[in-house]
């Protein structure tokens, strides 16, 4: 993973001003092409996420609990994900950094809790709790909610778990696997910011600084769309490694 991922914990993820789904006032000028590069990158190899979907397409999407741009992103990117063609698998990941303990408890909790069948329900509590009720250390420096095991059995009994079931899923095969499958994932993508997507392992993109998360939707669908072509056999099918040395990749 990229050395921003290191960068005083909360302050990676970028910010998406603009609001998903306005309508403009005034027909819009279409907007440029995407450019491979700028736009979106090739990743380090294709490597999907989730296994024997019967679906052709995966849309990852990856985000940070501490991220204040990415809570803010939520709602549209779960309406996002509603409007996805029935084509198109598309699945949440927690970004973590392997030696970042925070990240990797935090990417933990996320995967305990998916386990549990919990997540989808106390997701924007999980958001809440670690970006308002962190604290402060002996020094006055900000501490995140949700930093180890402890405040998260807290969290999860008094949201109805017991102590025992959360630990007995954080400390389960199942998760362990579902935490190197994900980390082994998001490796492989390169990134080095969140918000954060990527289309069937093959390309990868962030929200990006004045573009707005309009941008960052556009940017999904279109590579959706160019990997639809790739597999239909209507578009001519280029590797990643060739793509990006010969300027062949989708643009």
């Amino acid at each position: 993973m990229a050395v921003l991922f290191l960068a005083l914990g909360a302050t990676l993820c970028l910010a998406a001003p603009a609001a998903f789904g306005q309508t403009p006032a005034a027909p819009a000028t279409p907007p440029p092409p995407l450019e491979f590069g700028v736009d979106y990158k090739s990743t380090l190899g294709p490597r999907t996420l989730l296994k024997d979907t019967g679906k052709p397409l995966e849309l990852v999407y990856v985000f940070w609990y501490g991220c204040g741009s990415c809570r803010e992103l939520d709602p549209s990117v779960d309406q996002y994900a509603k409007l996805l063609p029935p084509d198109v698998v598309f699945a949440k990941i927690h970004a973590m950094y392997a030696p970042n303990l925070l990240w990797t408890n935090q990417a933990r909790l996320f995967h305990t809790l998916q386990y549990l069948g919990k997540e989808e329900e106390l997701h924007k509590e999980i958001f809440k709790e670690v970006q308002e009720n962190g604290g402060t250390d002996g020094e006055g420096r900000a501490l995140a909610g949700l930093a180890d095991l402890d405040s998260m059995l807290l969290f999860a009994e008094k949201h109805g778990i017991s102590k025992e079931d959360f630990t007995k899923a954080w400390e389960s095969p199942e998760v362990e696997k579902r935490f190197q499958l994900a980390l082994t994932f998001i490796d492989n993508l390169d990134i080095d910011s969140v918000p954060a997507m990527a289309v069937n392992g093959k390309w990868a993109f962030t929200v990006m600084r004045g573009k707005g998360r309009g941008h960052f939707f556009r940017t999904a669908d279109e590579l959706l769309a160019r990997e639809r072509e790739l597999l239909s056999g209507s578009g001519a099918e280029t590797s990643n490694a060739t793509g990006a040395a010969t300027g062949n990749a989708p643009k």
